[in-house]
């Protein structure tokens, strides 16, 4: 059915499951299926099925258990099919699309040249993300004048925000905020593994800063940076005039900037996302500048820090609400958080 290396079948998102029908034309007789997914050194886990109708649907095969990576993958039967469906139900890696380069369809089997089986992945498939916000900072336990120590996470993932360094708290025209000087908030829960390799996130923000550096100024980290000390596999939000102004990844070709530097001494709303395929950054509800991005977010040993990544880097202004979601945040989520500016339930 497609045979042309330079087309990718690619679903819109990278959330699971995802589905492909093939229309064969006519009633044919069907005894192979090659598959040719799009990261053959991983594998992926997924159902065939068939139909004469496009409604009934029988199983062709089902590798919904598959641990084995490969390409093509092979799948036999002998049935008589119009369509063909593909379900992929899940990855090895975090946040892979479905998508496959080839779909081949035989009338007939064939001998296999070399008829050996690749070796069985010992990772188990990625998780699906659960589409919740899973941080959030809560200030209203916050007093200005007093030590503050932790803060709760009303987040799904729960928890607290622990003080490392200095962060006070304080009032700024009627806006009650965190001011960093030199320190961080860290958290006490791991992070979760539906942020791993290429897994979808958004980060948004509400930060003044009455002097915008040239570097660091870290609003928000999540990796380990020398787990493999490669690019794109760390991940954070920033608040500079660099080339990783925006968003961070170890490597010069893959950092982000602002295009528009968000003006110093006035409170914004920074926002970060990634669906799978393309970073994005706003600026108060407007996309700034965007790019295609396939990641490999190393977090296993990493901690959730704000205001500060795993190498220093602090942050250095005021900090008045934080959000992080597992997936990402649409163009009307992005202007609802724009509609609850600081100091607004």
């Amino acid at each position: 059915t497609d045979g042309n290396n330079g087309t990718l079948w690619k679903a819109g998102s990278n959330i699971l499951p995802q589905d492909l029908m093939i229309d064969l034309g006519s009633a044919k007789q069907v005894k192979r299926v090659f598959t040719q997914f799009e990261f053959p050194t991983f594998y992926y886990q997924y159902i065939l099925r068939y139909s004469l109708d496009g409604k009934n649907w029988k199983l062709f095969s089902d590798r919904s258990g598959n641990l084995t990576p490969g390409s093509p993958m092979i799948d036999d039967n002998d049935v008589k099919a119009r369509y063909l469906r593909l379900t992929v139900t899940h990855t090895e890696k975090q946040g892979l699309f479905a998508a496959v380069w080839n779909m081949k369809v035989y009338d007939h089997t064939f001998e296999i040249p070399a008829s050996i089986s690749n070796k069985g992945s010992l990772a188990k498939p990625s998780e699906n993300a659960r589409r919740e916000k899973i941080l959030e900072l809560d200030l209203d336990a916050a007093s200005p004048g007093r030590p503050l120590t932790s803060l709760p996470n009303k987040g799904t993932l729960g928890g607290l925000w622990k003080r490392e360094g200095k962060v006070g708290v304080k009032v700024e025209n009627g806006i009650k905020c965190l001011d960093f000087q030199n320190g961080a908030l860290v958290s006490d829960r791991a992070v979760p593994p539906t942020l791993a390799w290429n897994g979808s996130y958004s980060v948004a923000t509400w930060v003044k800063n009455p002097e915008i550096g040239k570097d660091g100024e870290c609003l928000m980290s999540w990796c380990d940076r020398r787990a493999i000390g490669l690019a794109n596999s760390y991940q954070a939000l920033y608040y500079n005039s660099s080339g990783y102004g925006a968003a961070g990844h170890l490597d010069g070709h893959f950092d982000m900037r602002y295009n528009r530097l968000p003006k110093a001494g006035q409170w914004h709303l920074l926002l970060l996302t990634f669906d799978g395929l393309v970073e994005k950054i706003y600026v108060d509800g407007v996309l700034d500048n965007a790019q295609n991005m396939t990641l490999s977010s190393m977090v296993k040993n990493a901690k959730f820090r704000i205001g500060a990544s795993d190498d220093g880097e602090n942050y250095s202004g005021l900090m008045a609400s934080l959000k992080m979601y597992d997936y990402a945040l649409t163009d009307a989520d992005i202007q609802k958080e724009m509609n609850r500016p600081p100091g607004r339930k």
